[in-house]
């Protein structure tokens, strides 16, 4: 089971990530109806590493291997609440909302970062991959899952669907 969704997600990851503005309002902020993560659950955000760059190799479930750059622009501690959202044609969002604490650390590293390709895992594995079109630090969501590949991470980082 669990190899069949991570090979879900990996398949369709390659442009799933998608920045929310700063100042989106209330309707793309989950804090209040999302979950925490869970707190042995390693979830980070890492630009694609540029030639030369030092990094971290990873490897997603149809084989490809890229290297991430150092630092993280995330980890799991800057993240308030996850949830699912799912869309009128069946496809669905993950919502992550982070901290009021780390947005204004996030928007910084991400305003730096705009147009580079940047990796989402978790616990190591990648789970999207998109180009940053623009900064973010309130949220951000991964979209265009199946409802249930999205439900399967969703469980995954909170323990709850």
């Amino acid at each position: 089971m669990r190899n069949g969704w991570r090979w879900s997600l990996a398949a369709a990851s390659l442009l799933l990530v998608t920045a929310c503005n700063q100042h989106n309002g209330a309707a793309l902020n989950p804090a209040a109806q999302g979950n925490p993560p869970l707190a042995d659950v390693r979830i980070e955000m890492r630009p694609v590493a540029e030639v030369g760059e030092p990094g971290v190799e990873v490897r997603f479930a149809h084989g490809e291997t890229v290297k991430l750059a150092n630092p993280p622009v995330f980890t799991t501690g800057a993240i308030a609440s996850v949830r699912q959202v799912v869309n009128e044609d069946g496809k669905a969002n993950v919502y992550y909302a982070f901290t009021d604490a780390a947005a204004p650390r996030i928007h910084s590293a991400t305003e730096r970062l705009v147009g580079r390709t940047m990796v989402l895992t978790v616990d190591g594995e990648p789970i999207s991959r998109a180009n940053l079109s623009g900064p973010f630090g309130e949220s951000m969501m991964t979209s265009g899952l199946e409802a249930d590949e999205a439900t399967a991470l969703v469980t995954r980082i909170t323990g709850r669907p």
